[in-house]
């Protein structure tokens, strides 16, 4: 696939991510945009993307501030082994071996080998579809145990900067839910009992956290167990009684492969009746006038969940899930599994990088813009925003969205706005201070530029003074001693010459 201008910097920060091929929402360009508000859209998200992780990485390799990384410099012998994976055409091949083993196999096989490769992995943890895995350096990764990955989930422990290697170890804690297309950068520690939504997450995670990525970037504590009957009711999902560990109970491995084919196929560029047809033999409900673009995510697992109404229209690169797992939040319990359906209404627009959790329904002319994650049901004929999504020129109301996601609501908003309002302040304060170090920097660069030509004006001066001054008198005296020896030189020479005459008649006459 080709990288979006927009990301330029990004891919050439994080190269591994050229090989995503599951969830894509790095490979959003304008040119998928389907209005102008929506290229606008996709052109802001990717700049400040981009902007904020490069200021993140600034600041993780200085050491300076709160949210930084646990970043290093690769040693000599690290760069070598990285160049060498890469450079090498036979390890080019083992390397995309490695990570479609660990997209595409089954999650115990997926466990084990990823401990084979050198990585630490606990008991129980699922790794579901399409994720990208460190297959590198995989001895920086850590993984506790029944912590849950979701779809196309990113986690890589390398990174470029300024064309130097950059290594940071991962370490992600017990009973951790990480969402479907989250990206953890390196040298990040997510604590126990975290829930980590589709966002970059590019700084560590406190445990019993939920954590919104980039560009929301908020965290939030969860007080006490999750209430997900009050989540049911926001959403229409419904409890099974299995944990994701249960999978092969769903429907017999057979199934889900043939599934997952017909699904993949269906991402290639065709035309539009045949992937309507793959779409319909998987268990999907077409509507007419569908439009469907390629490299269009669609659950795997429930396929007949999902409603396409008549005139839809699904941008490339957008996700469609059906299911979802919730890892226990206690040792010995027994996560969760939830199904729902999904029903995208007449002639609404998804747009590209967009996602559709279970149990939402996007109502009939809604338009999805890019990169949007929906949680809840999108009402008739609006515009929708954000991770997560809200309604076009509303601000993101955390409170809300934890309610409609989780059933949850915590007692400590006060403190936590009082917290982003510390952090927001403090922040100023370093803009202030830095924008006073360069003002005063420039200044002291214009004063010695100006003391320099001072000097160099005095200098000159002094020169033409000397130049026209008249001689001193030390010097007339030097020039009348070089004369009168000059003179006395002279005076010699004719002697010389007459007694070289005289001598000369002496001869002759002899």
């Amino acid at each position: 696939m080709k990288v979006p201008e927009g990301f330029k910097e990004i891919f050439k920060m994080f190269p591994v991510l050229k090989y995503t091929t599951y969830v894509t929402p790095f490979f959003v360009s304008e040119e998928d945009a389907e209005t102008e508000k929506s290229k606008e859209r996709i052109k802001q998200f990717q700049a400040d993307l981009t902007k904020r992780i490069i200021q993140n990485t600034k600041r993780s390799i200085e050491g300076k501030g709160k949210k930084v990384r646990n970043l290093r410099l690769a040693t000599e012998k690290e760069l070598a082994h990285y160049e060498n994976m890469h450079n090498l055409f036979l390890n080019q091949i083992r390397i995309r071996i490695r990570l479609r083993l660990l997209q595409w196999g089954t999650p115990k096989f997926k466990r084990n080998y990823l401990r084979d490769l050198g990585a630490t992995v606990g008991e129980g943890v699922m790794i579901t579809f399409g994720n990208l895995m460190e297959v590198i350096f995989p001895k920086f990764l850590s993984i506790g145990s029944e912590t849950v990955f979701g779809m196309g989930a990113n986690v890589t422990c390398t990174q470029f900067f300024e064309d130097e290697l950059y290594i940071g170890p991962i370490n992600i804690g017990n009973n951790v839910l990480i969402g479907a297309g989250a990206a953890i950068l390196p040298g990040v520690t997510i604590g126990d009992n975290s829930i980590i939504t589709p966002g970059v997450v590019h700084y560590d995670v406190p445990p019993q956290t939920l954590c919104v990525g980039l560009p929301e970037d908020v965290r939030v504590p969860l007080e006490g167990k999750i209430n997900l009957a009050a989540a049911d009711a926001k959403r229409k999902v419904t409890k099974t009684g299995w944990d994701l560990h249960d999978w092969r109970q769903f429907m017999p491995a057979s199934i889900i492969l043939a599934k997952n084919f017909l699904l993949e196929l269906q991402k290639l560029p065709m035309g539009q009746s045949l992937r309507q047809y793959l779409l319909r033999l998987a268990g999907i409900k077409v509507g007419k006038n569908v439009r469907i673009e390629d490299n269009v995510v669609f659950d795997a697992w429930f396929p007949e969940k999902i409603t396409i109404e008549d005139g839809a229209t699904l941008k490339r690169h957008s996700v469609v899930a059906c299911h979802e797992g919730i890892p226990p939040t206690k040792a010995g319990e027994k996560g969760q599994f939830r199904v729902g359906e999904v029903v995208i209404g007449k002639n609404a627009l998804v747009e590209s990088g967009s996602g559709i959790l279970p149990g939402v329904t996007v109502g009939d002319d809604a338009e999805v813009l890019p990169y949007t994650f929906i949680a809840t049901d999108v009402k008739k004929g609006i515009q929708v925003v954000g991770i997560p999504s809200r309604k076009v020129g509303e601000t993101f109301d955390i409170q809300n969205f934890m309610m409609q996601q989780f059933g949850y609501s915590a007692t400590v908003w006060d403190e936590i706005r009082e917290d982003h309002r510390r952090e927001e302040l403090i922040e100023a304060e370093l803009k202030k201070a830095e924008e006073m170090a360069r003002h005063a920097e420039k200044i002291y660069e214009e004063r010695s530029k100006a003391v320099e030509i001072s000097e160099t004006i005095e200098a000159e001066s002094v020169e033409i003074k000397e130049m026209a001054e008249p001689e001193p008198s030390a010097m007339k005296e030097m020039k009348k001693s070089e004369i009168k020896k000059v003179e006395f030189e002279v005076v010699e020479l004719d002697k010389e010459k007459k007694e070289l005459k005289n001598k000369k008649v002496e001869f002759d006459i002899d």
